[in-house]
């Protein structure tokens, strides 16, 4: 890592479903932080006041979308062809940006390509059900990470077609996993990225779904390759 004499831009992404009691909270955790960060957020088929509040709010780097009935992947993935950022990191409606990300990625020599994954501040244990042949195909590679802790340039996403849509859970461990296809590093960050809130409604905690979405990703082709 170097300091460079141009920073590169960075956006956020955050989909947003159903998120009215958190959003405020996960904005102000990166608009304390830097006011010049782009931030884009999807709402994506909330019943809740999420879209209201988003449209409340007076925050200059904030742009708000809305893309109805679309899952999280395809929600980022729509975020980040709104956004202008040449880095792009991603962050949940309900969690918190840390200073140490800002930090590490705006001084980051993004030269290669390469993904970022820092680790996480989780405030209530979060439930395992990542299977054992998912840490075998990361060459036991700290596994507790989410698309929360991801970052990477706007090529090497594109690069890699983003998430796939077809995956509602898992989405991040088979963007991970795909990354071997396209030869991308994955640079394993000791730091904290992201503070995480762990609650009733997070959709990782259903195991059940977890599980057959990351059997999913060890059948999908070349996977094993």
């Amino acid at each position: 890592m170097k300091n460079l004499n141009r920073k590169k831009s960075l956006s956020v992404i955050i989909p947003a479903k159903n998120a009215a009691q958190f959003i405020e909270r996960a904005l102000h955790s990166i608009v304390q932080l830097d006011k010049k960060i782009e931030i884009i957020v999807v709402e994506n088929g909330s019943s809740d006041r999420t879209y209201e509040i988003l449209m409340s709010l007076k925050i200059p780097q904030l742009k708000v979308f809305q893309l109805a009935d679309a899952n999280v992947s395809s929600a980022r993935n729509f975020g980040v062809a709104q956004s202008q950022g040449e880095v792009i990191t991603f962050l949940d409606a309900d969690d918190e940006i840390t200073l140490d990300r800002l930090h590490f990625i705006q001084d980051y020599d993004w030269e290669g390509k390469e993904i970022l994954i820092g680790t996480q501040i989780l405030l209530e244990t979060e439930k395992e059900f990542y299977l054992e042949e998912i840490k075998i195909m990361l060459q036991n590679s700290p596994i507790s990470f989410s698309a929360n802790s991801i970052t990477m340039t706007r090529q090497v996403f594109n690069l890699m077609g983003g998430f796939n849509p077809e995956f509602k859970q898992a989405e991040d461990i088979e963007l991970i996993v795909r990354g071997k296809i396209f030869d991308i590093k994955i640079h394993y960050v000791d730091i904290p990225f992201v503070i995480r809130h762990f609650h009733s409604a997070n959709i990782s905690h259903n195991r059940e779904e977890g599980k057959k979405q990351l059997m999913k990703v060890l059948r999908k082709k070349g996977v094993r390759d």
